[in-house]
């Protein structure tokens, strides 16, 4: 009889624990099939946003300019949606890079203004070749840091998404 009672409550015992699997599985599944299809949304919209920044870093114009506006735009809100999903150390290194972004942004704005400016100005060229000069280089400096963080993004991805190289 007390084999028979204690069987019966290891059998009850088992089945609760046996649902609670079931459901912290389920649980999991959902979360992670969230994460992926968010991970890969995310990695989409950057990927607009590179090659927005490469064209303009071949020619900056104020439609390239706006292009990548779009772009990083589009990549902020999917980041800001699926915020509750993603791993705070990713969203983290997403802020980092979308501020390097935008940091892009202000560059190039700044130096289709003084190119402008020179256009106007052809007895100032002087000075304004230098400030383009120099701008090249801040923007080609500031676009070398969002392709480091885009890799960083990448391999961290990834990683949380068991995805082997």
């Amino acid at each position: 009889r007390i084999a028979e009672g204690e069987k019966a409550r290891l059998t009850r015992d088992i089945e609760v624990l046996k649902s609670a699997l079931d459901v912290e599985r389920a649980r999991a599944e959902r979360n992670s099939s969230a994460q992926f299809a968010l991970y890969n949304e995310v990695w989409g919209r950057l990927q607009d946003v590179r090659s927005a920044g490469d064209l303009l870093w071949q020619r900056a114009t104020f439609d390239g300019l706006w292009t990548f506006g779009e772009a990083l735009t589009q990549a902020k809100a999917v980041i800001a949606k699926g915020r509750l999903v993603m791993n705070a150390r990713d969203y983290e290194r997403l802020r980092d890079l979308l501020q390097t972004f935008d940091q892009f942004t202000v560059g190039k704005k700044t130096l289709i203004e003084l190119r402008s400016q020179e256009e106007r100005n052809a007895e100032a060229q002087n000075s304004s070749v230098q400030q383009i000069e120099d701008q090249l280089k801040i923007n080609d400096h500031v676009k070398r840091e969002y392709e480091t963080l885009l890799e960083e993004v990448l391999t961290g991805f990834r990683g949380r998404l068991g995805i082997q190289e």
